[in-house]
């Protein structure tokens, strides 16, 4: 098949790792993938065809009715078998764009649309009639669907719901990984791999830390908090147990060096590709009960869901797997068990492909 990959931009985040995964991933079975960006390209775009992969940048970023003209004629042009419209922007743009073509057209919703986009009475209006078009629209997880149809209106029986998949790793041995990231040989690890943004949360996991004598923090990720929160470390005499990585290309590598992984996020979280990935190095993970992470980790068994906005349930969190290294163990080979029933890339591919053939 013929492939066309749509994203507003091609920038640092989770959603763009997935695209360029994807692309892998389909290209190795035997398909033909170009990548779009309405707005911009960045680092991920410059990864794409460095790997080989056709990008095409649209700028500037869609407005009006020529725009969409320019946009229809521009997707048109690549003649796909099938569009994969990521994000609400890139749905409409796209489906409006591609409106009596032919275009077979996936439309995926990745976060919240209530939390990220606040829609006014008309997008509201827009995305129902849109959704009468032909074509599938999907969602990475059951409460972005809920959050989705209960928004636009839209019946639940309209939506699938496809839990993202990452590519499997060898596992890797903690001492040598740990020399990578210049992290204490014998300190207990806690990592969170996510931009350094508000709905992430890192000043609830630094202020936990405060309350963990001895634990280090490894924080993955760009973003423009992160002088306020090297400074919010200072201010709690942290600075030396918070470890800001800056971009981790190697996610598999940090996790393994780790002894707990962790994603703080509030209000939303689409699913919480990172935890993920936590599950795929074998280590269990803490996350808020909140959006789609409750679908990701199973508490009790492969990590433990605590309060948004809560350091102190943090603290508790921590404190009482800290203290019980074979329960830790045995989370950790859960995790990594529901990793290959639930998230390979091998099972989100074999779904996807369905629904690209309708």
């Amino acid at each position: 098949m013929k492939i066309v990959q749509v994203a507003q931009s091609l920038g640092l985040g989770g959603l763009e790792v997935l695209i360029h995964r994807l692309a892998v991933a389909l290209r190795d079975n035997g398909h033909e993938v170009t990548i779009v960006a309405l707005s911009e390209g960045g680092p991920v775009a410059n990864q794409l065809q460095g790997d080989g992969f056709p990008v095409v940048i649209c700028r500037p970023p869609v407005n009006g009715m020529r725009d969409l003209t320019n946009l229809r004629d521009t997707l048109q042009s690549l003649n796909p078998d099938v569009l994969h419209l990521h994000g609400l922007p890139c749905g409409t743009l796209g489906r409006l764009a591609t409106i009596g073509s032919g275009i077979r057209t996936v439309y995926h919703l990745h976060t919240a649309v209530s939390e990220a986009h606040r829609p006014t009475a008309g997008m509201r209006f827009r995305e129902r009639m849109l959704s009468f078009l032909p074509g599938r629209i999907v969602t990475v997880s059951e409460s972005v669907r809920q959050d989705y149809t209960s928004t636009f209106l839209i019946p639940s029986s309209r939506v699938d719901v496809l839990p993202g998949g990452v590519p499997d790793c060898q596992p890797l041995e903690r001492d040598t990984t740990r020399a990578l990231f210049d992290l204490p040989e014998d300190a207990f690890i806690v990592t969170q791999v996510a931009s350094l943004t508000p709905v992430k949360r890192h000043r609830d996991v630094l202020n936990a830390l405060a309350s963990l004598p001895g634990v280090h923090l490894a924080l993955a990720g760009v973003g423009r908090l992160e002088s306020d929160l090297r400074e919010q470390g200072r201010q709690l005499g942290i600075a030396d147990r918070a470890h800001f990585l800056g971009q981790v290309d190697d996610v598999h590598a940090l996790y393994s060096a780790s002894d707990l992984a962790i994603l703080a996020s509030s209000p939303r979280e689409g699913l919480g590709l990172s935890l993920i990935e936590a599950q795929r190095a074998g280590i269990p993970a803490i996350g808020t009960r909140t959006g789609g992470i409750p679908e990701v980790i199973v508490d009790g068994s492969s990590g433990l869901l605590v309060s948004p906005e809560s350091p102190d349930s943090i603290v508790n969190a921590i404190r009482e797997l800290m203290k019980d290294k074979t329960r830790r163990h045995e989370m950790g080979k859960a995790a990594r068990q529901r990793f290959e029933s639930q998230f390979s890339m091998e099972r989100y591919l074999q779904r996807l492909l369905i629904l690209y053939k309708g």
